[in-house]
């Protein structure tokens, strides 16, 4: 959880980055109706979880399908800025989104 705050921080500071700096060029090629079905897939898993009692298995397990259904990696290489810092930053949540997938489905499976 506090990695995914960290990736947080890290997309509200490239948002204010672009908001305040003309000089900055950030470009993200994706399909706008893409993320809305993504948010509203993750919005029905939510719920689902919520509305149930789960196991710490199944509770990684559900990350673990969150981790592929955000697909942040994927996302991520759609990015492109004229800034080395914010690509090496994006660079860091890439790696970090492939940590964790795997990290969870290990968990789901009880391999820690």
């Amino acid at each position: 959880m506090e990695e995914e705050l960290v990736h947080e921080k890290i997309f509200k500071d490239i948002r204010e980055r672009a908001r305040v700096d003309d000089s900055f060029q950030i470009e993200i090629d994706t399909d706008l109706d893409e993320l809305k079905a993504i948010v509203q897939k993750l919005n029905t898993l939510l719920e689902n979880i919520k509305n149930s009692d789960v196991s710490e298995c199944e509770a990684y397990s559900f990350g673990a399908t969150i981790e592929v259904e955000i697909d942040e990696a994927n996302f991520l290489n759609m990015i492109r800025t004229n800034d080395p810092k914010i690509t090496q930053r994006v660079k860091r949540i890439a790696s970090e989104t492939q940590k964790h997938r795997v990290m969870m489905v290990n968990y789901s499976r009880g391999i820690r």
